[in-house]
């Protein structure tokens, strides 16, 4: 599996919101916009996403690792007894991907770019 982190992924309350906040108090400007739910920011490096939050959920940062064959790795890792938090791999704007969290309860995406 690939060790490159090519996007941060900062899930928040109100995507509009954190917009206007990382591009007038941190200098970053909006890339591309996803719907209501969904904000890239431009940025040298990392991609970073800004993302609503799901119900329930609390505002966190992701960190994406991204591979080459995300079924593969979800199967790989099943075997290796990580802890999944999705079922199976699913469809993102991008790609596809799943969730884990790594041994201290932290959340990981996978991610494989179509």
């Amino acid at each position: 599996m690939s060790r490159h982190i090519p996007v941060l992924t900062i899930y928040v309350e109100d995507v509009d919101v954190a917009a206007g906040y990382y591009c007038d108090v941190l200098g970053f400007a909006v890339k591309a916009r996803y719907g209501a739910d969904i904000a890239t920011l431009e940025n040298t490096g990392s991609m970073i996403v800004l993302e609503t939050v799901r119900a329930g959920e609390r505002p966190r940062v992701v960190p994406g690792i991204q591979v080459e064959d995300v079924e593969g790795a979800f199967k790989d890792l099943r075997n290796k007894g990580a802890n999944l938090i999705d079922a199976a791999p699913r469809d993102f704007p991008a790609g596809r991907c799943f969730s884990m969290r790594d041994c201290a309860g932290n959340e990981l995406d996978i991610l494989q770019f179509t």
